[in-house]
């Protein structure tokens, strides 16, 4: 999980650096190699987003699948416990 979330940062960081980079462009230079370059950025910066989106997708169903674990070993528990105790 914790690779997750420095993954996630390392993607908002390049995702950040993109958009300063583009908006440096664009204060400096003008013409259609800068729009290329724009273009460009953007489309990366769109792909960033796409990739963020799967990983909080990934989080979440870790997440879940961590949460259930949880309750079927509490459960699991619980019926071993009552086992012991001659209860079912």
């Amino acid at each position: 999980m914790e690779a997750l979330a420095v993954s996630l940062a390392a993607l908002l960081l390049t995702a950040g650096t993109l958009l300063f980079a583009a908006l440096t462009l664009r204060s400096k230079a003008d013409g259609t190699e800068v729009e290329l370059s724009l273009a460009a950025l953007r489309t990366r910066v769109s792909l960033l987003e796409t990739k963020l989106r799967e990983c909080n997708k990934n989080l979440e169903r870790e997440s879940t699948l961590r949460r259930r674990a949880e309750e079927d070993r509490l459960a699991a528990q619980l019926e071993v416990a009552k086992l012991r105790h001659g209860r079912t």
